[in-house]
């Protein structure tokens, strides 16, 4: 049975208030002050965060993991009272990670396999026959592994998590932004709704659902924000690329720059005439020269990803939510 979002705050709650009780039993003065202060801490974030919107960005969502493991850590947050999660193309990918309460850790496997190597297969009949490098079968396959059960849909998913997941695809039949989720598309497979979002083209052929032909959700809409229309309780994380290398003569790197400039004119026009609500609510997270099509990520490369993403986070949460320490990893990308 699906718990109501009153019930599950309320399990959340009480919790918090055991963090005061079991220290009342075991624990001196002091130690009860601080297990009180971190139950009161847990209480006002659990309530503050109700929605989380994931930005597209190809590679560079690898950053995602370690701002959500730091979100944790800092905010000692349950990602599982969560209203609902949101997300384009790579982000997809995360929001419907958090939504199916894949533990953080287990998402940061995620971001350990991803390399566009060992995924596209490109082949130039393909291309001719069905308007891609490759057909996504190894995409939608590797989107499975980490997602769990391809067979579970989005009705199902919400009626074990109760969390509101958004997938945002583009409808290339109507030439229109589509949201997928259990209300728009109950019977389809979770798995499936991701692969949809991520066909970004021509590196991988378009998917075909209900007689309409659909790609890359960012092509339309690239940064989410406002799905959920609430942006007191939204955060949204966003990964951004500061090209620096020459264009030079690689296949990769023209690719990435086109894929950049089709993208970018529309993004920041949105951002432009966004509220000020939902870009204070924004963890901008500086992905350096890592491009949307790097083809193969270093360990070093994913390291400096990770980094990136726990940087932003703790200045956005220094800025607007909780007192953190600076380090030296509050800063962008920076890959030797």
């Amino acid at each position: 049975m699906r718990l109501s979002r009153s019930q599950r705050m309320r399990l959340v709650h009480k919790e918090c208030d055991l963090f005061t009780k079991n220290a009342t039993c075991s624990q001196n003065a002091f130690a009860f002050a601080a297990w009180k202060k971190k139950g009161q801490r847990l209480r006002k974030n659990q309530a503050m965060i109700q929605y989380l919107v994931f930005g597209g960005g190809g590679i560079r969502g690898q950053a995602y993991s370690g701002c959500l493991d730091e979100m944790k850590r800092e905010l000692d947050f349950d990602f599982r009272t969560l209203r609902g999660a949101a997300g384009t193309s790579v982000g997809a990918l995360y929001a419907a990670a958090i939504a199916s309460g894949i533990p953080i850790d287990k998402i940061a496997a995620i971001s350990d396999s991803t390399s566009l190597i060992d995924i596209v297969s490109p082949h130039l009949t393909t291309f001719v026959m069905n308007y891609g490098f490759d057909t996504g079968k190894s995409l939608e396959d590797w989107i499975d592994a980490h997602l769990g059960s391809k067979k579970e849909t989005m009705d199902e998913m919400f009626s074990r998590t109760g969390i509101d997941l958004r997938v945002y695809v583009t409808n290339m039949t109507s030439c229109t932004s589509e949201i997928l989720s259990h209300e728009t598309a109950p019977n389809l497979p979770v798995a499936r709704a991701v692969f949809m979002s991520m066909c970004l083209p021509p590196l991988f052929c378009p998917a075909k659902y209900k007689g309409c032909v659909y790609v890359d959700g960012g092509i339309y809409n690239n940064f989410p924000i406002r799905a959920f229309g609430d942006p007191e309780h939204t955060v949204g994380l966003k990964v951004c690329w500061n090209y620096v290398s020459n264009l030079g003569g690689s296949f990769e790197t023209y690719m990435s720059r086109l894929t950049y400039c089709v993208l970018s004119s529309s993004e920041e026009e949105k951002w432009k005439y966004l509220d000020e609500a939902y870009k204070n609510n924004t963890v901008l997270i500086d992905c350096g020269d890592v491009s949307t099509l790097h083809w193969r990520v270093t360990p070093n490369m994913a390291k400096a990803l990770d980094r990136a993403g726990r940087g932003a986070m703790r200045v956005f949460l220094r800025k607007n939510i909780s007192p953190v320490a600076k380090t030296s990893s509050d800063v962008g990308v920076q890959t030797e």
